[in-house]
């Protein structure tokens, strides 16, 4: 059906004892309002993992639904801009009788851009120009998160003193006793606590997560939080997931190393 009359003849056929076939037909004719639709399906691979330089393929199909053949027939994407279409059915580009398709294709490189707004929305709009009346469109979108993760150090250092109070006094081989001005205390040692954060401003969950931290040359390992692991002198956490943006606070992942100088 291209809009217009939908015509539709019936015919009967007999065979009589004697003489040739008879047959007989009736026509009925039905007027078809025009009803003109267009419909865009748009997809994306892959959808998930991505960082920045990775491409993604996006796929559109532009299918004349109505029953008048459509022409101007164009596609546009609020980010990839025009998309080219193919003359799937051999109407020529542009051109859609009812129930034929056109398809394209384009490849996008994510962009630190991307990733850092969390979600990649992109809207596809095709539009079609019927025989009579307005012309017709439809939209479809896709919606790509991505995690975004970033990572911060901080370090308090306390020192750990040692009380000489109870110490007992060694005079030196002149008699002379120590000087009782002198401090009761004095500094052992001193311990520093790392403090790491694993930050997700994305709108995608991060799995796999692995923080390791390598301990600076001349300090002794003494405890962590987070339940790491120490082995020579590194430090690793097998944190797994790490939750998205909810859209008020970011996911975050905290560990803590504390050593001693």
């Amino acid at each position: 059906i291209d809009g217009g009359d939908l015509v539709n003849v019936a015919t009967a056929t007999g065979t009589p004892p004697v003489a040739p076939d008879v047959t007989a037909d009736d026509t009925k004719t039905v007027t078809t309002p025009d009803d003109p639709s267009i419909l865009v399906v748009k997809s994306a691979t892959p959808t998930s993992g991505l960082v920045v330089g990775d491409v993604i393929t996006y796929t559109f199909d532009v299918t004349n639904t109505g029953n008048v053949t459509l022409t101007g027939v164009t596609l546009a994407d609020n980010v990839l801009g025009t998309i080219t279409l193919s003359d799937d059915a051999g109407d020529g580009v542009g051109t859609l009788a009812p129930g034929d398709t056109e398809s394209g294709s384009v490849n996008h490189t994510v962009t630190p851009a991307d990733v850092n707004g969390g979600t990649l929305t992109n809207v596809a709009t095709a539009t079609g120009t019927p025989p009579v009346g307005d012309d017709v469109d439809d939209e479809d979108q896709v919606e790509i998160p991505f995690v975004n993760l970033s990572v911060t150090k901080t370090s308090v250092v306390t020192p750990v003193m040692l009380d000489l109070t109870n110490i007992v006094l060694v005079f030196s081989s002149n008699g002379n006793e120590p000087d009782a001005s002198a401090s009761d205390t004095v500094v052992q040692f001193t311990e520093i606590t790392y403090t790491i954060t694993v930050t997700n401003n994305g709108d995608a969950v991060a799995t796999g997560v692995v923080i390791t931290d390598t301990l600076p040359a001349g300090t002794t390992f003494v405890s962590l939080t987070g339940g790491g692991s120490h082995s020579s002198g590194t430090v690793t956490w097998n944190i797994g997931t790490v939750a998205a943006h909810d859209g008020t606070n970011p996911g975050s992942v905290t560990v803590t190393v504390t050593v001693r100088t």
